[in-house]
């Protein structure tokens, strides 16, 4: 499976020749890493760390834990956004 997936994803490398940034992230694509997107997402859509971690099959937390880890920075900075003063 993850062989196919490779194929895959060096033939849309191909439809990216000017964008390297775009390549070099699907030349890393492999089946483990749409299992990290998919943590990723369920946790963007709310779903709760502990359903995640179950549908991941995980028995640690920590383990869980770096696969969820992608959207940190994004809700970092979406909670800086709070203030306790109205700055207008």
């Amino acid at each position: 499976m993850n062989k196919l997936l490779k194929k895959v994803a060096l033939l849309a490398v191909e439809q990216y020749p000017n964008n390297k940034e775009k390549a070099q992230k699907l030349r890393k694509f492999s089946a483990h890493w749409l299992r990290h997107m998919s943590a990723s997402m369920q946790d963007k859509m709310g779903v709760s760390f502990k359903h995640i971690r179950a549908n991941l099959r995980h028995e640690n937390d920590e383990t869980t834990r770096r696969y969820v880890h992608a959207l940190d920075e994004e809700r970092h900075n979406d909670m800086q956004k709070l203030t306790m003063f109205d700055r207008t």
